[in-house]
């Protein structure tokens, strides 16, 4: 029976270490110069550049992971999962800092900052 269990725990533990929410990743300082080279779109935010980061978490719905960019000594989520659980759900909207299109009627959009995050923040 001990036996049995032994094996049992070194056939699950890796299964269970694929699971393992990973600390967070800096993606390092991005700029709106910077982000407006890299993606080819206009930089979506009211504040100059920040440090991004990113983090997987497994979640049911939405994103398994969490997004964020630290900058004015605040961290602002720029995806709802990290809206919803950085800080526990105290983290800031980008809405706090996102930037409106020339017109006025509609904001640019944020969705290009998927292009700075990488594997290790999608999959563990």
């Amino acid at each position: 029976m001990l036996k049995r269990l032994l094996c049992a725990a070194f056939v699950l533990l890796p299964l269970a270490a694929c699971n393992e929410d990973t600390g967070p990743i800096s993606l390092g300082e991005v700029s709106s110069a910077s982000f407006e080279e890299i993606t080819g779109a206009p930089w979506p935010l009211t504040v100059e550049g920040g440090e991004l980061f990113c983090q997987y978490r497994e979640v049911s719905l939405g994103d398994n992971f969490l997004l964020w960019i630290h900058a004015d000594g605040e961290d602002y989520a720029l995806n709802t999962t990290a809206w919803f659980l950085l800080n526990d759900g105290d983290a800031k909207n980008w809405e706090d800092i996102w930037k409106r299109r020339p017109d006025g009627e509609r904001y640019i959009s944020i969705e290009p900052f998927q292009t700075y995050v990488p594997e290790a923040c999608r999959t563990a």
